[in-house]
């Protein structure tokens, strides 16, 4: 990558590489589930990502940020709002998870559309 550095506040000799970032699109907003592959491809084969080997017994919370999946979550949740409509939120519960779920649905009172477990590969965990 070159960068200039006639004007800027940055000095040369300060710089050092940052934690790995990668972007996999198509250029006319095409969705494709070969994107989404192309992405979790590219973020195993990044070196260095903020916490990897901090802590070998856990992931280093590194992602994929994507569109909702409003085509599945139709055939998850029985009324679904239009497209667009409506956000996900991924939630990590350890513990007693129907007494977490319940103090969640207290706060947030009748906006829950519902709850999905996600099916988990065993042989990483």
């Amino acid at each position: 990558m070159n960068i200039l550095y006639e004007r800027s506040l940055l000095e040369k000799e300060f710089e050092k590489d940052s934690c790995g970032i990668g972007m996999a699109v198509n250029i006319k907003g095409t969705k494709s589930h070969k994107i989404l592959k192309n992405a979790l491809s590219m973020l195993e084969r990044l070196e260095h990502r903020g916490a990897v080997g901090y802590d070998e017994t856990t992931g280093d919370g590194a992602g994929v940020s994507f569109q909702i999946p409003h085509t599945f979550f139709l055939t998850q949740i029985e009324k679904l709002p239009k497209n667009g409509e409506y956000g996900v939120a991924q939630i990590f519960i350890m513990g007693d998870v129907e007494s977490v779920k319940c103090e969640i649905e207290t706060y947030i009172t009748d906006e829950v559309l519902g709850w999905r477990e996600v099916p988990l590969n065993r042989k990483f965990v």
